[in-house]
């Protein structure tokens, strides 16, 4: 997880890295970066708060 100021958007900035998440009821950006990976973001206007997961899809096949 890499967090820092962003001069462009005048706001913190979070990026998270595949098997990551991150939640927060501040006034952040949460950003990542795709390839073959799933992410979700979500947001709990009640509860004022906002997240995102970075999942990573698992390697290799299945056997049954």
């Amino acid at each position: 997880m890499n967090r820092y100021f962003s001069g462009r958007f005048q706001r913190d900035i979070c990026v998270i890295y595949p098997g990551e998440m991150f939640v927060s009821n501040e006034d952040i950006f949460i950003g990542t970066v795709l390839g073959s990976c799933i992410s979700i973001a979500l947001f709990d206007e009640k509860q004022g708060l906002g997240g995102l997961n970075h999942f990573m899809l698992p390697s290799g096949s299945l056997k049954s």
